[in-house]
Formats: C-alpha cells, sequence, structure tokens
C-alpha cells in the first residue's frame, strides 16, 4: 500500500514557521505476518521570519518500522527514526515560550509493544 500527499502553501509575506512545500510518502507492506512501515517526510522553502527571511535548509527525514503480532491485541515493534541522520531544525513557536529553530535529534531506535484494548460491546 502506497499514499501520497504534497501540500503548497503560498502564504504571501507571512512565511514564518510555514513551509512552502511538504511531501509525504507512506509506503506499507505484510510479509511472514509482520507489517512493515516506512515513511518519508521532504520539507522545503521553509522560513524562521516573515517575508521569506532566515531559510531554514529543506530536508528529507525517512522512518522505518516493523510490527508482529505476538498474542490477541499485543505486538512487539521495532522502528528506526530519522533512518538517513538527517540533520535538520524545525520552528516552534511556543505560547508564552522562547520561539525558535530546534534542532532535531538525529537517528534513533525504538523498541517496545504496543496494546490494542477491545472496546465493550
Amino acid at each position: 500500500q502506497a499514499r501520497i500527499s504534497y501540500s503548497y502553501l503560498d502564504p504571501k509575506e507571512k512565511t514564518r514557521g510555514r513551509p512552502g512545500n511538504k511531501l509525504n510518502i507512506n509506503l506499507a507492506a505484510r510479509y511472514l505476518q509482520a507489517d512493515f512501515t516506512t515513511n518519508i517526510e521532504y520539507v522545503s522553502k521553509y522560513y524562521a521570519a516573515d517575508d521569506h527571511q532566515q531559510k531554514i535548509p529543506a530536508y528529507t527525514v525517512v522512518d522505518f518500522k516493523v510490527a508482529r503480532e505476538i498474542h490477541n491485541g499485543v505486538s512487539g515493534f521495532f522502528s528506526v527514526k530519522n533512518l538517513l541522520d538527517e540533520d535538520y531544525e524545525i520552528y516552534v513557536e511556543i505560547p508564552g515560550g522562547k520561539s525558535g529553530l530546534y534542532e532535531m535529534p538525529g537517528r534513533r531506535y525504538l523498541v517496545g509493544l504496543a496494546v490494542q484494548w477491545m472496546r465493550p460491546r
């Protein structure tokens, strides 16, 4: 299964924290009772100030995850965030706090369990 979405934004002079281009690609497959997922996000025309000032470099982030059900609603998973170890920053506005550029973490690995609770009928 593949999903692709693209958004284009032309905020005129209000460019602070608003990416002009954003592409998301989600690829999912099932093999040997395991679910494999890859997410790719590309961002460009991104600024830390209005009027196209303080350009934030374009970036591509790739995440990968494999999960498999272990027992009735309990799944084990392994994922790699920022698989390509992209060095990038995002603009964050924190109400009442410090707004600005924040460096995002590099490659990181996660292993865990996910539990899906059944809803009573």
